[in-house]
């Protein structure tokens, strides 16, 4: 019978998160000429790697990570040390307890011990990782986290071949950001009496909090206009746009509202990253360009509300309204 073979992934400390995985088919032997127990060199699965990954990560309009090629040596030796001990994220643990790792914010999927070709590897496992699928359990959903990772900026892919032929290969991925809210999965769910009311009060809370270090007033709640918002984030989530002149809770009103794309994450995580870059648009005349920022910091407005949806991809839609 074909042996089974799964991803590994895992957390270290609060700053280096790492996960490993072993393929679920067995392949034909190492098809490479590449020397065993070394380090393998192969520019073209590295790029293979990165572009899969960031093919996964478009599902959710996540942006594409960069690949990170000052640290793939560290990658493939990882990679070759793990492969020898026979123990996945080993070298990474101990990279942990250096000086630099300490201060480092690293998550780590590996492959160990896969038959096939680097690109085999890099296709199949990495599938294997991302159809964990969300989840709050870091141990049955670690990689797909890992992957989906909204901080995450840039990726080291690295590959070493053991002593039997196979190959072990590693992911790096950094900055990492550990959910706000981890009593809630990352694709929680939106109807949760806990998590909806939770999230839309830190949503006017940071809202508030950003008015606040520009010297403003605090916006007051608008609890009627959370339906609204959600009503509207729903329609937006299914590719729609609602009129804003027709929906009663606007109707006759001044008023503002901010949309963020479809995100993965916990509802808070989502949230904060939503009004970060927002309040990062800064003032400006152009509200095509500054119009969060506005909306945000308006004088005019006395009151918001948050609302949130969920596409048919499970990622998570999200509307402010101002008024």
């Amino acid at each position: 019978m074909p042996g089974i073979f799964a991803p590994h992934c895992r957390n270290i400390a609060a700053s280096i998160t790492i996960a490993a995985l072993l393929p679920a088919w067995a392949a034909p032997a190492l098809a490479q000429t590449a020397q065993r127990n070394a380090v393998l060199v192969d520019t073209n699965a590295s790029q293979l790697c990165v572009d899969t990954i960031n093919s996964y990560r478009a599902r959710l309009q996540l942006q594409p990570l960069a690949r990170w090629v000052d640290g793939e040596s560290a990658a493939a030796s990882q990679a070759l040390a793990d492969s020898r001990s026979g123990v996945p994220h080993g070298a990474i643990v101990a990279f942990e307890q250096t000086p630099q790792g300490r201060n480092a914010s690293i998550s780590q999927n590996e492959c160990p011990g896969y038959p096939g070709t680097a690109t085999q590897v890099v296709t199949q496992c990495t599938a294997q990782m991302w159809a964990e699928g969300p989840g709050s359990d870091y141990q049955k959903h670690g990689h797909y986290l890992n992957l989906s990772n909204p901080a995450a900026t840039k990726v080291a892919c690295g590959f070493a071949t053991a002593a039997d032929g196979t190959l072990w290969a590693t992911q790096n991925l950094t900055p990492y950001s550990a959910p706000l809210d981890p009593t809630h999965s990352r694709q929680e769910d939106l109807d949760d009496d806990n998590s909806r009311p939770v999230a839309a009060k830190f949503c006017f809370d940071s809202i508030n909090s950003y008015r606040s270090s520009a010297g403003l007033p605090a916006y007051q709640e608008w609890p009627e206009g959370e339906q609204c918002a959600s009503r509207q984030a729903a329609l937006y989530a299914r590719s729609g746009a609602p009129d804003l002149d027709k929906d009663a809770c606007l109707a006759g009103r001044a008023s503002g509202q901010s949309v963020c794309a479809s995100s993965a994450g916990t509802l808070k995580g989502t949230v904060a990253d939503c009004l970060k870059n927002g309040w990062n648009e800064g003032p400006g005349a152009d509200f095509q360009a500054h119009g969060d920022y506005l909306n945000m910091s308006s004088r005019q407005y006395t009151s918001a509300a948050c609302g949130f949806a969920r596409g048919a991809d499970g990622s998570v839609q999200t509307v402010q309204l101002y008024k």
